[in-house]
């Protein structure tokens, strides 16, 4: 059994293959307070609020929650430096909300990516 894990944070998108996917701030800080080490955060920032979907996955009636993902990167940058994730990658579709997420955690981690959905090669990278 690995003692590390990959965690994915976001309530819409589905995780990678091999990441953990964390829906909630609560899900994500026990994982990263928990027994195993997460050595890659991939973080959103908007929470959305979404009412159900069309039978084949897709969220529907859905709008942002003035709730985000950002007190993530906030305890990220209280824990020990031995103990955060190596590796935080940026996955939001929010370009201003990004750049936030990306002020948090500069100089917090050994290697902070900005990964947009249309940075194709760059998620192979990443989430490999």
């Amino acid at each position: 059994m690995p003692k590390w894990i990959y965690l994915y944070v976001d309530d819409v998108r589905p995780a990678p293959d091999g990441w953990e996917r964390a829906r909630t701030v609560t899900e994500a800080i026990r994982a990263l307070d928990g027994p195993l080490y997460v050595e890659k955060l991939s973080l959103d920032h908007d929470i959305m609020c979404v009412y159900g979907d069309d039978g084949e996955g897709h969220p529907y009636n859905e709008h942002t929650s003035p709730e985000t993902y950002e007190p993530i990167a906030r305890f990220v940058r209280m824990m020990k430096f031995m103990d955060r994730p190596v590796t935080v990658v940026i996955h939001t579709a929010n370009d201003p909300a990004g750049q936030v997420m990306m002020d948090i955690l500069k100089d917090q981690v050994y290697e902070l990516v900005r990964c947009r959905d249309s940075d194709t090669e760059l998620k192979e990278l990443v989430y490999r």
